[in-house]
């Protein structure tokens, strides 16, 4: 007989990689983030604006 909706092996991997996806995930949106955020600046910091 088929077992369609029978209990299902879980492995401890498959939530490590899981894991493991979004960590990777989350350090790739710091790094980008942090990259347009200082990216062509001096010190990181702005320059404050010319007085006419």
């Amino acid at each position: 007989m088929p077992r369609i909706a029978g209990p299902a092996k879980r492995n401890d991997i498959d939530m490590w990689v899981i894991l493991l996806e979004a960590l990777g995930a989350m350090l790739l949106l710091v790094i980008i983030v942090w990259w347009t955020m200082f990216s062509g600046r001096k010190r990181g910091e702005r320059r404050p604006p010319d007085e006419p």
